[in-house]
């Protein structure tokens, strides 16, 4: 209904004035309670307006705060499947902790047997290095007595060269004696030949022959004295500067081997008596003595209640690999027996605890020990070249599972192998 109907409606429906009036008076009061009521749903629609926009606004920042939480989400879950790979790693290394938590546990008399065993080993080993070196100090003293043997030798045989010089130049000088009396002899026979000649002839023709023979058999005896003079001068001469020679040569072969001879025993004992010094971490000398597999799983340190003197090679797939020679040398220990070809938690007892080992010296005061292995395949006292194949990987002796043990060592001290080789 319009306003000006309802005004009519009021006016017409009214049955007086004052009832009229008190219907316009109600009409106004209606208007300004529905313009109270239009103002205030307007001011909640505008106030629902903010709140819609407030609204939206924090629908929006809960929003970017949800991505922000999934972003945050995605990376806890990554971190906690790292962590999990970790505690994986873990696990293994508590039960590897645990495993060696109790080789360490083994009772006294066990690691006593086995420290005994390994000593009764190493003094083999020390043994064994100690007799090739002594062989090889009394093949260098050989050599250097031999070639003092050939130098006096050969200067002996300068001396008799020089002293048949001098025996030829004895006998030319005798030679040349032996002339000058023939020559002397003729002169004789000549001189008393022209005074025979002399009393014969009677005519000048005659005694100017015989003046002219005189003459001649003079010059030649003058000839044949200046000549025997100077033969026996040089004869004289060269035998005594051969006699001198084969004197000195013969004392200079005497000093030169009583030097050979003191310089071999001399080196022999300082050999014996004091170690040679070699310079440790050479480059270049010594490879990685198995070929294809680089993981170590233990280095030198304390280890089971004991010290552990070298490095442990072990990887995925080692069992049976080649072990090779990391330097050429002589094979001093090869000990290739041991049944127990298996892992286990404590020492078999076998080589001392290295099972299946070899021993090689390089000379220079080098070792290198090669331990646990399944099959040794060179021998004692033979050489071998550089990366040449003696053995291969397996588990014997105080072994936990298939690896190579690898030991360099100076003047039989143990060394660190990671400061000379690398895979």
């Amino acid at each position: 209904m319009s306003s000006n109907e309802s005004i009519a409606s009021i006016i017409l429906g009214s049955a007086s004035f004052y009832d009229m009036m008190s219907r316009v008076q109600m009409m106004n009061r209606m208007s300004e309670y529905d313009e109270e009521l239009i103002t205030g749903i307007i001011e909640q629609i505008d106030n629902l307006e903010q709140s819609k926009n407030d609204i939206e606004k924090e629908r929006i920042a809960l929003q970017l705060k949800m991505e922000d939480q999934e972003r945050k989400i995605s990376e806890k879950a990554d971190e906690i499947n790292a962590l999990n790979a970790k505690m994986v790693k873990t696990t293994d290394e508590i039960n590897r902790l645990a495993l060696e938590q109790e080789k360490i546990n083994l009772d006294k008399d066990t690691l006593a047997k086995n420290n005994a065993a390994l000593k009764a080993e190493e003094e083999k080993i020390n043994a064994a290095v100690l007799a090739q070196k002594q062989e090889t100090e009394k093949r260098l003293a050989e050599e250097a007595e031999k070639k003092a043997a050939e130098k006096a030798s050969a200067e002996a045989k300068i001396a008799k060269e020089k002293a048949d010089a001098a025996a030829a130049a004895k006998s030319a000088q005798e030679a040349a004696e032996k002339a000058a009396a023939d020559a002397k002899s003729a002169y004789e026979k000549t001189a008393a030949q022209a005074e025979a000649d002399k009393k014969a002839a009677q005519s000048s023709a005659a005694k100017k022959a015989q003046e002219e023979a005189a003459k001649a058999a003079a010059a030649a005896k003058a000839a044949q004295e200046a000549k025997e003079k100077a033969a026996a001068e040089a004869a004289a001469k060269q035998a005594e500067e051969a006699r001198k020679a084969a004197e000195a040569a013969a004392k200079e072969a005497e000093e030169a081997q009583r030097a050979a001879e003191e310089a071999a025993q001399k080196a022999a004992e300082e050999a014996a008596q004091q170690p040679q010094y070699v310079s440790p971490y050479p480059s270049s000398e010594f490879i990685w003595p198995a070929p294809g597999f680089s993981y170590i799983t233990s280095g030198v340190g304390p280890r089971w209640g004991m010290s552990h003197n070298g490095i442990d090679i072990g990887d995925a797939g080692i069992y049976g690999g080649a072990v090779v020679a990391s330097k050429a040398g002589t094979v001093v220990v090869a000990e290739n027996y041991c049944p127990h070809d298996y892992g286990k938690s404590g020492s078999c007892g076998c080589g001392g605890g290295y099972g299946r080992y070899v021993v090689i010296d390089h000379g220079g005061s080098y070792t290198t020990l090669y331990g646990h292995m399944s099959n040794v395949a060179v021998s004692v006292g033979q050489y071998v070249e550089q990366g040449e194949v003696i053995g291969y990987v397996g588990t014997t002796g105080w072994s936990t599972g298939a690896h190579l043990h690898f030991e360099i060592r100076i003047n039989n001290v143990y060394q660190d192998p990671e400061q000379y080789v690398s895979p």
